[in-house]
């Protein structure tokens, strides 16, 4: 389905339009994963107000990139007489330069450099003639330039951080996160997408809120008609996905796919040491250096359990769609999704699933609880346990600076589910080590977090201090 109109971005949109409107210049830098939207919201927000454009060639020689330079110039400056191909960047910009000169009107001149990183070739010099280009005249001429990347550490590191030339250059930084649940449904229903909230939620799951896979999504299918088609089907558009996605973010790829892969043999979250240990490289700057690359591009995300250090800081797959890819559909391809989910490995994986959508929308929940303007931060805890005391795990904390901690619990059923005996031992066995090990300085609160609600039993009334149904998260 062909999307037109711009659905989830409102704040960076009125940035943007406050920074076109503006009297001055400025030069702001636009950051997120592939397939997240960046030029999309660039083109749809600016359209017609753009007066350069040029897109970086992965893997493209310096050669390459200079050609493509000449015919994007060519084309906005519409001459019928072919323009020098320029042997460098120093006469690239000099002729980008002249063209905005002679350009009528007295509007904010736009320039938008696309995969910026991909420009910056070996030895090119790239990035420091751009830089002279700002500072000796877009700086002081009404310029808007936009640059923007998918490799996200390369562009924190040698531009929002950069020490050369566009040291403290930068006007503005914006980081595309994915999709809320919220913003998600905002996009399907405008493409007329019909979907209740737990398809939505499954939908999610399956494929995070990354706008263009939701792009991809046909009117006339069921949801799982869609997550059939575009993943199962060897025809389907996301059918070989993965096998790109990293691939056009990183060089040696491979060690990053590697580290997800041992990632993802558990849900927890590995310690560094645990993913040395699994992973066949030295542990040192490598490891370092791709742990960064995979949190900056959101694929991973990195926490410190609670009550704990940052050399216990435990990592944990976060995107939706790789962890999708490496727990189940990598293992059920050949299948169809409708036969997938019909069986008990699906049902368990959705349960683990959803516990990563809450994590996506520790906000959300926040907010549902009435706790969104008291100071707080968000963790997990485990005890391992001993010979004599049984181990246990929570998977989201809510620690408050009013002294309250709220532990909750995420449960995603087709329907509402029932507090039994045995999960109510277990609920307060671990709530009262929980109190034992933190003393009595927070009072515990037992939230509980559902798909389709809890059955309000007598086990109910005594554990649960607060509830918070998925339609809450959406609304």
């Amino acid at each position: 389905m062909v999307v037109n109109k711009l659905f989830g971005r409102g704040a960076e949109k009125q940035l943007l339009d406050a920074h076109y409107k503006s009297d001055v210049s400025c030069l702001l830098a636009v950051i997120g994963r592939r397939r997240i939207g960046k030029t999309y919201l660039i083109r749809r927000v600016l359209d017609r107000k753009i007066d350069f454009e040029m897109v970086g060639s992965q893997n493209g020689t310096q050669k390459d990139q200079l050609q493509n330079f000449q015919i994007a110039l060519k084309n906005y400056s519409q001459t019928p007489i072919s323009l020098p191909k320029p042997k460098n960047w120093i006469e690239a910009f000099e002729q980008l330069k002249q063209y905005l000169v002679v350009k009528k009107g007295t509007k904010k001149k736009v320039i938008f450099l696309d995969e910026f990183p991909w420009i910056n070739t070996p030895k090119s010099g790239f990035v420091e003639k751009f830089a002279h280009f700002w500072n000796s005249w877009a700086s002081e001429n009404k310029v808007m330039i936009i640059i923007s990347g998918s490799a996200a550490t390369w562009m924190v590191k040698n531009i929002v951080n950069g020490k050369g030339g566009l040291h403290n250059r930068i006007s503005q930084t914006s980081y595309l996160h994915p999709f809320t649940l919220r913003q998600s449904k905002e996009m399907l229903r405008g493409m007329g997408i019909k979907a209740t909230n737990s398809q939505l939620a499954e939908l999610y799951m399956v494929l995070g809120g990354v706008p263009y896979y939701l792009s991809l999504m046909e009117k006339d299918k069921s949801i799982q008609q869609n997550i059939d088609s575009l993943l199962f089907k060897k025809t389907g558009k996301l059918f070989n996905e993965y096998q790109n996605l990293l691939p056009a973010l990183f060089d040696n790829a491979k060690n990053h796919m590697m580290v997800l892969a041992v990632l993802a043999s558990k849900w927890k979250g590995l310690s560094r040491s645990e993913i040395t240990s699994t992973y066949k490289k030295k542990d040192g700057g490598g490891l370092t250096k791709i742990l960064i690359d995979l949190e900056q591009s959101g694929f991973i995300s990195s926490y410190i359990p609670f009550k704990k250090t940052k050399k216990d800081t435990l990592y944990r797959i976060s995107d939706s769609y790789s962890l999708f890819y490496l727990k189940f559909l990598k293992r059920y391809r050949k299948d169809s999704f409708f036969d997938v989910s019909k069986t008990a490995n699906y049902r368990i994986w959705c349960g683990y699933a959803f516990e990563n959508l809450c994590l996506q929308h520790v906000p959300e929940i926040q907010n549902v609880l009435g706790i969104s303007k008291i100071k707080s931060g968000s963790s997990s805890f485990l005890f391992k346990g001993n010979l004599d005391v049984d181990g246990f795990q929570i998977d989201l904390l809510i620690e408050r600076a009013d002294n309250v901690i709220n532990v909750c619990e995420m449960k995603f059923h087709s329907s509402a589910f029932l507090i039994d005996k045995k999960y109510y031992n277990h609920v307060k066995y671990f709530l009262s080590k929980f109190q034992e090990i933190i003393g009595d300085k927070s009072v515990i609160h037992f939230t509980m977090i559902s798909s389709n609600g809890i059955v309000k039993n007598t086990y109910y009334k005594e554990l649960v201090d607060s509830e918070i149904v998925l339609n809450q998260l959406i609304f």
